[in-house]
C-alpha cells in the first residue's frame, strides 16, 4: 500500500496536487507457488544447499488496485461576510 501511495504521489505532482486517503482498494489477482519455476537438478548428484532452499521457497504474486483522493495544493482563502 505504501508503494501505491508513493506512486500516486509522484503522479499527483504533475497535477499540482497531493494524495489524500485511499477511497478504494481491491485485489485483482493472487498467485502462489512453491519451489523454483525450473527444476533442472541432476538426480545422480546430491542437492546443494541452494537447491534445497529453492525447492522450499514459497512465492506469492498479487495484483492490487488502489484509488486515492487528490487534494489541491493551493490555499483556499476564506472570506467573511
Amino acid at each position: 500500500m505504501k508503494n501505491a501511495k508513493q506512486k500516486a504521489g509522484e503522479l499527483a505532482k504533475f497535477l499540482h496536487c497531493t494524495v489524500g486517503k485511499a477511497v478504494a482498494i481491491s485485489e485483482e489477482s493472487c498467485n502462489e507457488w512453491e519451489g523454483p519455476s525450473d527444476l533442472n537438478f541432476d538426480s545422480d548428484l546430491p542437492m546443494t544447499v541452494q537447491q534445497r532452499v529453492s525447492i522450499a521457497t514459497i512465492h506469492v504474486s498479487a495484483k492490487v488496485s488502489a484509488t486515492f483522493e487528490l487534494k489541491s495544493k493551493g490555499k483556499i482563502k476564506e472570506t467573511k461576510t
